[in-house]
């Protein structure tokens, strides 16, 4: 236990703290929490900072007996006085257990990011600690990295590094034979630990995808008929009014979705500086995942500090919406997109982006387009974002080829020169390679094997139309088209 104070062991808050630290390293945890608890209720004076060392005994002591979340409590009163590396790095291991991973690394990361963390002992801690959080998140590249940082941190300090080590270290393709300044190698994931250690102003899309299935899972062991067996798009799109379809909805197509949306707006942000805010305005945002992965791409390009104007349209009210950044502003419109285009004045955005909600509007694509020609409120530049829904028989290429082509058509007759266009369509390559974040594997079986497992009635006759469940986790399926314009 770290403590500096006096070593009077005559004052009653001082023989408190000996006695609650004897019974921590006996094991007696609940009698440390007692008696540190009634010094900091009944004692009126403490010296050295007694009683915020008493707390992180009993914060210790909780975290022992597994009461995580007391633990946390008096964790974090304890931070707001010593913002010590250390105690950052109990925090991220009490989130640890408690399987919340993206906390856990954003204290882990403060951890690397303390000017305290100065000593070898200190430093080769933390970042084993951020080596097992990343693999267990399943980013395997920076997990791997911060296990060659201690490897070098240990080997110029000349410290002892067993067999065992070597052959991990060697079977996770890291050159043991290689001299590299450990200093280099911060330095290199020092951008990588603010990105860790920024606030979370919204959720993971793997917490996104747990909460979903928590619900869905729940919600299917206790209903027979399931509400699935008309989800095709053969036909006719799926009744997203129920919120069991969104769930499964969500749960197939969501990741992908986020990683292929987080991709557009990635390379619009390489293409032009946007100031300090971005205007935005999705036709068929669904549950607005859209607005999540423009959160990530702007701190993925280092623009974090970019607000958003996001204006989100859409018939059906979804379930699972992030919550809004704190300098954002989110204006959900309820209402058919044709509908808003009639009534709105203006369009003030600079982005415009279809989620896989073109194809929606083809029966009146000409009315649309009218409307969103005279609505476009004068901007130097306009991008239009759309992403198709690629399918295995056909990739109706040239379906939304036309309906964008209409599009374009309007915009230019807005007095816009149209710039240029990016077309990506797709690749069988895993999207976990490339996107910081992992579809839960647990999921991902459930859903592979859900029609089998099915309680449903209809499953073993025609009238269940649930076909393929797999959730989508390749770039197989991507398809998207980015426009930009400029004023003439």
């Amino acid at each position: 236990m770290v403590d500096n104070g006096d070593t009077n062991y005559t004052r009653p808050e001082v023989v408190v703290y000996e006695r609650s630290k004897t019974l921590y390293k006996h094991g007696d945890f609940e009698e440390a929490i007692k008696i540190s608890e009634e010094a900091l209720e009944n004692l009126s004076e403490f010296m050295y900072d007694r009683d915020i060392w008493l707390k992180r005994i009993i914060a210790l002591a909780n975290c022992r007996l597994k009461n995580y979340k007391i633990s946390i409590k008096y964790f974090k009163e304890v931070l707001e006085t010593k913002n010590e590396c250390y105690i950052q790095r109990e925090i991220a291991n009490v989130y640890n257990n408690l399987n919340e991973i993206d906390l856990a690394l954003k204290y882990s990361a403060e951890s690397a990011l303390n000017p305290t963390l100065n000593s070898i002992d200190q430093k080769i801690k933390t970042y084993a600690l951020l080596e097992r959080l990343l693999f267990k998140k399943g980013l395997k590249v920076k997990a791997k990295l911060h296990a060659e940082l201690i490897y070098q941190i240990r080997k110029n300090d000349k410290r002892n590094i067993d067999e065992e080590e070597i052959e991990r270290l060697k079977n996770l393709n890291i050159d043991t034979n290689k001299n590299i300044a450990h200093e280099t190698l911060e330095k290199k994931l020092k951008q990588f630990w603010k990105l860790l250690s920024l606030k979370p102003h919204y959720s993971s899309i793997e917490s996104i995808i747990r909460k979903v299935y928590d619900d869905f899972y729940e919600y299917n062991e206790f209903n027979i008929p399931c509400d699935l067996k008309d989800f095709t798009f053969k036909q006719n799109v799926p009744n997203y009014e129920k919120k069991s379809v969104q769930q499964f909805y969500l749960l197939k197509y969501m990741y992908s979705y986020a990683f292929e949306y987080m991709t557009m707006f990635k390379k619009i942000l390489n293409q032009r500086e946007f100031g300090n805010n971005i205007r935005i305005t999705s036709f068929g945002c669904g549950n607005m995942i859209d607005y999540w992965a423009l959160i990530r791409a702007l701190e993925e390009n280092d623009k974090k500090e970019i607000s958003i104007n996001y204006t989100g349209v859409d018939s059906i009210d979804w379930n699972y919406k992030p919550k809004a950044r704190e300098n954002d502003t989110i204006n959900f419109k309820h209402i058919d997109v044709k509908k808003y285009l009639n009534e709105e004045k203006y369009l003030d955005s600079e982005i415009f982006i279809f989620p896989k909600s073109l194809g929606e509007f083809s029966g009146d694509i000409e009315h649309f387009c009218k409307n969103f020609k005279e609505k476009i409120k004068d901007n130097t530049n306009i991008y239009v974002l759309i992403s198709y829904i690629k399918q295995d028989e056909s990739n109706n290429k040239e379906f939304y080829n036309d309906l964008s082509d209409k599009i374009k058509d309007a915009i230019t007759e807005n007095k816009y020169d149209f710039v240029d266009e990016k077309v990506n369509e797709g690749n069988k390559r895993h999207i976990e390679k490339y996107f910081n974040e992992k579809y839960p594997n647990k999921i991902k079986d459930y859903l592979m094997h859900f029609k089998s497992n099915c309680k449903c009635l209809y499953k073993e006759n025609e009238k269940c139309k649930l076909e393929y469940t797999h959730p989508q986790i390749t770039q197989k399926y991507i398809q998207y088209k980015i426009m930009s314009f400029n004023k003439k």
